[in-house]
């Protein structure tokens, strides 16, 4: 059984293929396994974005703030959560609470599937717009939070 884990924003350019990138690799070290052979073992770690508009590049700070970590943003390509991929959802993790609201009213399936990325329930604000210095902000709020739920996805994930 697979398991699809998604981080949701509003673009999908910043917030989420950000926080996909670092989970993936998160998750793999936490399973001692390499970024690549994530797919192999059943696991998707994914973004999508609310209002994102199709096949746009991650914003150029989201990539620098990548890089600086060991990310690569550049083949990244923006999409909205769709019907196929939200029946499949393990976890759906959002920057916004607005977001969590969306989700679920418009994917009923994704009802108890769906939160905030952060655990205390505080938003992730949106670097649209802003320098590097607030990206790399954005990026460490992200780390922070993952830090907390990296275990809660190898659970999940030791739960097939």
């Amino acid at each position: 059984m697979s398991k699809v884990f998604v981080f949701a924003c509003t673009g999908n350019i910043g917030r989420s293929p950000l926080a996909a990138a670092v989970a993936r690799r998160r998750l793999a070290e936490a399973l001692g396994i390499s970024e690549t052979d994530l797919a192999g073992n059943g696991i998707e770690v994914t973004s999508v974005g609310t209002h994102a508009p199709p096949r746009f590049r991650a914003a150029r700070f989201a990539i620098a703030a990548g890089d600086e970590v060991g990310v690569d943003l550049r083949s990244h390509r923006s999409r909205r959560m769709n019907r196929k991929l939200a029946e499949t959802v393990t976890r759906v993790y959002c920057m916004e609470q607005g977001q969590v609201e969306h989700l679920v009213a418009k994917y009923p399936v994704l009802e108890g599937k769906v939160e905030m990325l952060r655990p205390d329930g505080e938003p992730v604000p949106d670097p649209r717009g802003k320098d590097l210095d607030f990206h790399r902000e954005v990026r460490e709020r992200i780390d922070e939070a993952l830090g907390r739920r990296i275990p809660e996805l190898v659970a999940l994930v030791d739960d097939v």
